[in-house]
């Protein structure tokens, strides 16, 4: 951010903490933070995190374009009930901008604003729900009983719903949703590690048959954490059997009375260790690199369509998406 771009944006907070009748400590107090950094925001020089201009957009009353003085309308509108600033970062590096987020609060089951206003007044017809299930249900519900599902929005979901506790009557607004989900490479028929996946369903069974709900109901979210599992106690094997001869100093950390602070000795080494770490897992292939959270190959989804059936409503699997990069026809749908 350019440093006139800074003053302005520091102008406006200042304008709305005033307009709003607060002072300079009582909006602190209000932000949880400190009278002094509020007077770094109001200084024209800080660099503002999305997450802070929503903060205070929400305790202003005001939309966060206000603040932005951006003119343009969103190409994209998305509700949230988490942080997603790896996906804000996505958007921008493929070109959408996005100028405004819709905010679920988890405390009250309520959207932060009136979601009415907020899709009607922009341009963008596309609405992506990032939340898990159940929030899910929530904001939809609320869209509906403000008839803004279908057929002027098209909404793309990112989690599992189901359809039960909606009223039937809502069923034509729900049809034609789309639902895009991670999957593993099993479901776009790629190869896994058929060895490994058996060997750790004998494992849960032995130790916690009482929890393991039976192959074919395993959250495919679990498979996933497995497998960056497996990959970090192969790299943590692979970084003590190299270069490091004394077995303990492999693991060794510098210590902080603030858990956070603590910090792995070899972290280099490590992050070394982790980028040449490669195998086929029970999702499908495996490899890390740098500052990089997700895999660099073997991301395979889904995108399903709601459609009605005779029992109401149900998922019709129409592409999947696996490397090399590109969606194709689901084989059951061609």
């Amino acid at each position: 951010m350019k440093a006139s771009e800074k003053m302005k944006l520091a102008e406006r907070i200042d304008f709305y903490i005033k307009n709003r009748g607060f002072s300079k400590s009582a909006f602190a107090e209000k932000m949880n933070k400190k009278p002094s950094e509020v007077s770094k925001w109001l200084s024209g020089t800080h660099n503002f995190t999305y997450d802070t201009l929503l903060d205070i957009s929400y305790i202003s009353n005001i939309q966060i374009s206000q603040l932005t003085g951006a003119n343009e309308k969103p190409q994209v509108i998305y509700i949230q009930n988490f942080n997603v600033n790896a996906i804000n970062e996505a958007f921008n590096n493929s070109g959408l901008t996005v100028i405004e987020m819709i905010i679920f609060d988890i405390d009250h089951n309520d959207i932060r604003g009136n979601l009415k206003d907020y899709l009607a007044s922009g341009a963008t017809r596309i609405v992506i729900v990032w939340a898990e299930s159940i929030y899910t249900s929530f904001i939809l519900q609320k869209a509906l009983d403000l008839n803004l599902v279908g057929p002027y929005f098209t909404w793309i979901l990112s989690s599992t719903i189901s359809f039960d506790s909606f009223n039937r009557t809502f069923y034509q607004n729900l049809t034609g949703m789309l639902l895009i989900e991670p999957v593993v490479g099993s479901v776009v028929n790629v190869s896994i590690n058929q060895t490994l996946l058996d060997a750790a369903f004998t494992i849960w069974q032995q130790y916690e048959n009482d929890t393991y709900p039976g192959s074919s109901n395993v959250n495919y979210y679990a498979l996933f954490a497995f497998d960056a599992t497996w990959t970090f106690i192969q790299s943590l094997q692979k970084l003590c059997s190299s270069t490091i001869t004394n077995s303990s100093s492999c693991l060794s950390f510098v210590k902080s009375s603030f858990c956070f602070d603590n910090r792995f000795i070899q972290s280099n080494l490590l992050l070394d260790a982790l980028s040449t770490t490669e195998f086929l897992g029970v999702s499908g292939s495996i490899k890390f690199t740098y500052n990089v959270t997700d895999r660099i190959n073997g991301s395979y989804y889904s995108l399903k369509n709601v459609q009605p059936s005779v029992n109401g409503l149900h998922y019709v699997f129409v592409l999947e998406y696996s490397d090399p990069k590109h969606w194709r026809i689901h084989r059951e749908y061609s």
